[in-house]
């Protein structure tokens, strides 16, 4: 059974740090705080909906994010965390939206490949990205709860 995520939940993982010692938050905001100056806000959209890691073992449904748009910001933070060292991801950027989860993978992929089929090109909407948010995941029996240790504002794009 496919448990959604909640709402207040919804986010764009743009570097995940793992454990971090409470002595290393005020280098990891400092570092975040240079990587992002400057940063204007950006316009992302949501298209296509999809699983991880497979249809036969899916265990999470996402929506797609304009990957593009977001890889320069991607690019920013894990350069500006290199120094503190913070590896950077070896995988490829797949911007997306965690929307659900099963708790364990279904026992007939037909049905999620019915259910996603023809969906990975149907445009969702548009969202700005107005700042990043430096989280905290305390994870207990019904789910991950978040916490904004920092939050960066980008500068608003200027009209002329």
């Amino acid at each position: 059974m496919l448990r959604w995520v909640p709402t207040e939940n919804l986010h764009v993982t743009l570097k995940f740090l793992g454990p971090v010692a409470e002595t290393k938050i005020t280098s990891v905001t400092d570092a975040l705080a240079k990587s992002l100056s400057g940063q204007a806000t950006l316009s992302v959209a949501v298209k296509g909906l999809g699983v991880f890691p497979n249809l036969e073992g899916a265990r999470i449904l996402w929506a797609g994010l304009s990957s593009g748009t977001l890889r320069p910001l991607v690019e920013r933070i894990e350069n500006g965390l290199e120094p503190l060292g913070f590896e950077k991801e070896q995988r490829p950027f797949r911007a997306h939206l965690t929307l659900g989860r099963w708790r364990f993978p279904e026992q007939d992929p037909s049905c999620i490949r019915l259910a996603l089929e023809g969906r990975n090109n149907d445009h969702f909407g548009e969202f700005t990205v107005n700042d990043v948010n430096l989280l905290q995941s305390t994870l207990h029996p019904k789910g991950a709860v978040y916490s904004v240790l920092k939050s960066f504002q980008l500068e608003r794009s200027r009209a002329f």
